[in-house]
Protein backbone atom coordinates (compact mmCIF):
# COMPACT_ATOMS: atom_id res chain seq x y z
CA UNK A 1 0.00 0.00 0.00
CA UNK A 2 1.05 3.20 -1.21
CA UNK A 3 1.98 5.96 2.02
CA UNK A 4 2.13 9.77 1.64
CA UNK A 5 3.33 12.59 4.27
CA UNK A 6 0.84 15.30 5.35
CA UNK A 7 2.39 18.29 3.92
CA UNK A 8 2.42 21.82 6.09
CA UNK A 9 -0.27 23.13 5.13
CA UNK A 10 -2.83 19.76 5.36
CA UNK A 11 -0.98 19.01 8.64
CA UNK A 12 -2.00 22.77 9.89
CA UNK A 13 -5.56 22.63 8.18
CA UNK A 14 -6.31 19.49 10.39
CA UNK A 15 -5.25 21.83 13.20
CA UNK A 16 -7.57 24.47 12.84
CA UNK A 17 -9.97 21.82 12.31
CA UNK A 18 -9.55 20.40 15.62
CA UNK A 19 -8.58 23.53 18.04
CA UNK A 20 -9.72 26.27 15.73
CA UNK A 21 -7.39 29.19 15.34
CA UNK A 22 -9.17 31.39 18.26
CA UNK A 23 -10.57 29.93 20.93
CA UNK A 24 -14.34 30.42 20.56
CA UNK A 25 -14.07 28.71 17.03
CA UNK A 26 -13.63 25.49 18.29
CA UNK A 27 -17.14 25.95 19.28
CA UNK A 28 -18.17 26.58 15.20
CA UNK A 29 -16.83 23.14 13.59
CA UNK A 30 -19.05 19.90 14.13
CA UNK A 31 -17.79 17.91 16.51
CA UNK A 32 -18.13 14.69 14.17
CA UNK A 33 -15.33 16.58 11.50
CA UNK A 34 -13.49 17.71 14.65
CA UNK A 35 -13.68 13.88 15.80
CA UNK A 36 -12.88 12.65 11.97
CA UNK A 37 -9.45 15.19 11.94
CA UNK A 38 -8.19 14.22 15.54
CA UNK A 39 -8.10 10.73 14.35
CA UNK A 40 -6.55 11.65 10.89
CA UNK A 41 -3.89 13.33 13.10
CA UNK A 42 -3.30 10.52 15.63
CA UNK A 43 -2.78 8.07 12.63
CA UNK A 44 -0.50 10.30 10.65
CA UNK A 45 1.28 10.53 14.39
CA UNK A 46 4.88 12.93 14.61
CA UNK A 47 6.25 11.29 11.26
CA UNK A 48 2.96 12.29 9.37
CA UNK A 49 2.45 9.62 7.49
CA UNK A 50 -0.80 7.96 5.77
CA UNK A 51 -2.25 5.52 3.49
CA UNK A 52 -4.39 5.20 0.65
CA UNK A 53 -7.70 5.01 3.23
CA UNK A 54 -6.24 7.73 5.29
CA UNK A 55 -6.19 9.57 2.06
CA UNK A 56 -9.75 9.36 1.04
CA UNK A 57 -10.44 10.07 4.79
CA UNK A 58 -8.21 13.80 4.51
CA UNK A 59 -10.13 14.01 0.98
CA UNK A 60 -13.64 13.70 2.29
CA UNK A 61 -12.96 15.70 5.50
CA UNK A 62 -11.84 18.67 3.25
CA UNK A 63 -15.15 18.01 1.13
CA UNK A 64 -17.66 18.05 4.19
CA UNK A 65 -15.19 21.56 5.68
CA UNK A 66 -15.96 23.26 2.55
CA UNK A 67 -19.83 22.67 1.93
CA UNK A 68 -19.86 23.25 6.24
CA UNK A 69 -18.25 26.43 5.58
CA UNK A 70 -20.58 27.62 2.86
CA UNK A 71 -23.60 26.99 4.85
CA UNK A 72 -22.16 28.52 8.01
CA UNK A 73 -21.88 31.73 6.25
CA UNK A 74 -25.00 31.88 4.43
CA UNK A 75 -26.63 31.17 8.08
CA UNK A 76 -24.97 34.27 9.53
CA UNK A 77 -25.75 36.47 6.48
CA UNK A 78 -28.85 38.37 8.07
CA UNK A 79 -30.53 41.80 7.28
CA UNK A 80 -30.59 43.04 10.62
Amino acid sequence: MKTYNLTQKQFNWLLKVVWGNDSHQIFGVPREMRDRAYVLLSKCGYVREYNESDRIELLELRVDYVKWLENSEQDDDLPF
